[in-house]
Formats: structure tokens, sequence, C-alpha cells
């Protein structure tokens, strides 16, 4: 069961654990933090002590085992990426999500679980620079596209499809991101806009394609409105308990974003994959 993937997934145990004073937090409706206006600090002893924490806990790996499966996200991505549960000051259970830079964890964010709390959805860092989730990717130019979205959860399903994905955990840090990405070895990467589907987001890839860039569009089927691409991955997989290689490579959506990107080769000269 999920539990069980997550416990066999986890492997060696890790000893990292949290030292000294516990990081001091500012809660939000969203991520909305400035990269410019903040600092970076080293947060790997907090972020793996949650992680220990809960790989002890049967009730939170459980936690995280529902949230992974209501996500549609794979268990091994998720311990990959040291996801983890931890209680708030408040007994609020919340997701723990992971940055990391050159194998150390710059930022954070906790998302609320219990969606009728009055609590906010989003915990982060105070003072911390918020940074974009896979900015490694930036280290080195790639013969495949990247694609940039709004949520890590996002990413992370994009990235199960085999594709590469950068979360800027905002549409209000595109600017920044784009100034990164410029002058990054990854600039002459193809760029690809996969945004939310809503004001802010289709702003968002409003601007990429002022900038040049291209985008793809989150379809609406069987008349439903779908949000995001998390939202995509889920109607897709929708009546799968366990998604394999196989369904993914057979996917709606893997052909959906293939064909896109084959048609933005032929109309706007960019290399198709």
């Amino acid at each position: 069961d999920a539990i069980a993937k997550l416990e066999s997934l986890a492997g060696a145990k890790i000893n990292s654990k949290p030292n000294g004073k516990p990081t001091e937090h500012s809660n939000e409706s969203g991520n909305t933090n400035t990269p410019s206006k903040t600092n970076t600090v080293d947060l790997t002893p907090q972020v793996m002590g949650w992680y220990d924490s809960m790989m002890e806990s049967l009730e939170k790996k459980e936690l995280l085992a529902r949230f992974c499966i209501d996500r549609k996200i794979d268990a091994r991505l998720a311990l990959s990426n040291k996801m983890s549960v931890m209680t708030d000051y408040h007994g609020n259970n919340r997701v723990v999500l992971p940055v990391f830079k050159d194998g150390k964890c710059v930022w954070y964010t906790q998302r609320l679980l219990d969606e009728n709390s009055n609590a906010p959805k989003y915990s982060n860092p105070k003072d911390v620079s918020i940074a974009f989730f896979n900015i490694d990717y930036l280290n080195q130019e790639h013969d495949t596209p990247i694609f940039l979205t709004e949520g890590m959860i996002d990413a992370m399903n994009l990235e199960q499809l085999g594709y590469k994905a950068i979360s800027t955990n905002s549409t209000s840090n595109l600017d920044e991101f784009i100034e990164l990405f410029k002058q990054s070895k990854a600039s002459g990467t193809t760029l690809i806009g996969a945004y939310d589907n809503d004001g802010a987001g289709m702003k968002a890839s409003e601007k990429l394609r002022s900038l040049g860039y291209s985008t793809i569009t989150i379809p609406t089927i069987e008349g439903v409105t779908l949000k995001d691409i998390n939202d995509w991955f889920k109607y897709c997989f929708k009546d799968v308990k366990q998604v394999t290689e196989q369904d993914l490579d057979n996917s709606s959506i893997k052909l959906s974003i293939d064909s896109q990107i084959a048609s933005m080769g032929k109309e706007n000269n960019v290399l198709s994959y």
C-alpha cells in the first residue's frame, strides 16, 4: 500500500536533525515572496529534520501518502524531493515542499492539509529568498525544452511525463526568473510556459509570448475547465489507481503536449522534440 511504499522507498536513515533556532515563518494565502528583496540561507537541517520525523510517524506517512494519491504524484518522486509532513505551532498538519539548489535546501513552503481550516493555505520561511523548484536545470543547456509552471506539483506531474519543468512558485516571480534564465548556461534551451488556466496564469502566459517564448494550452475537456497541469493530469488518470510508465506514455495529456510542441516547431520555427 502507499504507506509501505513510502517506507520502502525511504532507504537508509538520514541522520540530519534541525539545529539552532527554528526558522520563523510568514503566513501567506499564496507564495508571494520577492527573490531580490530577501536572503538565501541553508534550510537543509530543518527540512531533513521534518523528513526524518515523518519517517518515524505512521500518521504523517499516511498523510503524505494520501496527499500524493490525491494529486497522482509518484511516491518515489515525493521522497526524492524530500517532501514531508510536519505539524505547525497551531497544531495544523502541513506538507513541506522543499526547493533545493546545488544539493542544499534554499527555500520551502508548508501547504495546509486541512482544506476546512481558517489557517493560511501556505506558510513560508520569513525573510528567506523564494527559490525556483528545479533551478539546477539552469546549470547547463538542454536539447529538450524546459517547461515553466506556477506550482511545484504541476512541475512534478510534468516530470512524471518525462519532461523537464521548473516552478516559479508564483506568477509574480516570472520577471525575476526570466532575467535569471537569460543569464544562465541554459539560456539557449527552449522555454515553454505551462501556467495556470486563471487570470494570473493567462497574464503570465501572455507575458511569455510577448517575450518570444512559447506556451501550451490547458484544455477544457467534456465541459470541464481544468485549472492547471495537476488538474489535467488528475483528470487523465481519474480511473487509474496506480499510474504505470505505460499509462504515462500513452496518456492523452502527454500526446496533447507532444502535439503542441510539434506545432510550435512548424508555426514558430521552434525545434520540435
